[in-house]
């Protein structure tokens, strides 16, 4: 196994005494593996405040990001996208406060869960991604809508 490298070392000219044993003790190249989301999308309702069975306090949050582009005869399509996201001990607090409307930036972590469901007496497994919030930070704060005459600056 250690005889292809050797060779290609003795052909390149770069052989020398040991290099068979360095070789034999590299550490084969560590890859990172990640699960990283990114999103920046507008809440469709406000925060949901939840505990768990531990105690824990939770918020379940639902974002839309939206893509749009030109189709082939030039008209504009978009397309919305709905992410089921919770947050989880400190950055539950955080995520109270957020209200519909408010556009956010938030990493998570994407998770899936088995689901057991029951249409018309017929049980059937199908899997649900949700995202985690790792980190979440507000962009804008929701516009006054009822009272424009009061003047105010939201943005």
């Amino acid at each position: 196994m250690l005889t292809q490298p050797i060779v290609a070392l003795a052909v390149s000219g770069a052989w020398r005494p040991g290099a068979a044993r360095q070789i034999a003790l590299a550490k084969p190249p560590q890859f990172h593996i990640i699960n990283k989301v990114i999103l920046i999308g507008r809440l469709g309702q406000n925060a949901e405040a939840k505990t768990a069975q531990n105690k824990n306090e939770y918020v379940i949050l639902n974002i839309a990001t939206q893509e749009s582009w030109k189709n082939d005869k030039g008209d504009y399509e978009n397309r919305t996208e709905w992410h089921r996201v919770y947050a989880w001990r400190n950055l539950s607090k955080f995520a109270k406060t957020l209200q519909q409307g408010q556009l956010i930036t938030l990493e998570g972590i994407l998770r899936y869960r088995e689901v057991e469901d029951e249409v018309e007496g017929a049980k059937f497994k199908h899997r649900i991604a949700e995202i985690h919030a790792i980190s979440m930070k507000r962009l804008s704060k929701v516009e006054a809508a009822d009272d424009p005459s009061d003047g105010a600056d939201d943005e």
